[in-house]
């Protein structure tokens, strides 16, 4: 016995549900150390592609201990606060986009000598006197 449909019934489909898009991943640029002093570091980076949930900043503090810093997913500056002078640090800056860590960018910065804010470079001393030289023309003959 062979089954037919009845003539002119068509089958019909319910439409698919509408595809929801993820954005794109995002992806980290540079990460830089500015404004470092004795105590502190400023950490600026960039969001080429993408945009990411939330950042998280890692480094060994004084005595050694990792520290982790949470920073809002619309910042890209954040100071490092409360770090010893004259020492070097390694800052990891990791992009949280979801539940998931994406990309890694480093950098690091050598605080500064004693309690005296901001360093110039190259130094600038109030009072020093500059000079410049300029030979002579001494003409053909050298003399």
């Amino acid at each position: 016995m062979e089954l037919t449909e009845p003539q002119g019934a068509v089958a019909k489909t319910a439409p698919a549900p509408p595809v929801e898009e993820r954005p794109p991943r995002p992806r980290l640029g540079e990460l830089v150390a500015t404004n470092v002093t004795p105590s502190s570091v400023q950490l600026r980076w960039s969001v080429p592609e993408g945009a990411f949930d939330s950042f998280t900043v890692q480094y060994r503090g004084a005595q050694g201990q990792p520290q982790a810093l949470a920073v809002d997913g619309g910042s890209r500056t954040v100071t490092v606060t409360g770090l010893s002078p004259s020492r070097r640090y390694k800052f990891n800056l990791y992009g949280l986009w979801g539940r998931k860590r994406v990309g890694l960018v480093s950098t690091d910065a050598v605080t500064g000598e004693g309690d005296t804010g901001t360093r110039l470079w190259p130094p600038w001393v109030p009072g020093a006197l500059g000079g410049s030289w300029t030979p002579r023309d001494v003409g053909p003959s050298g003399h």
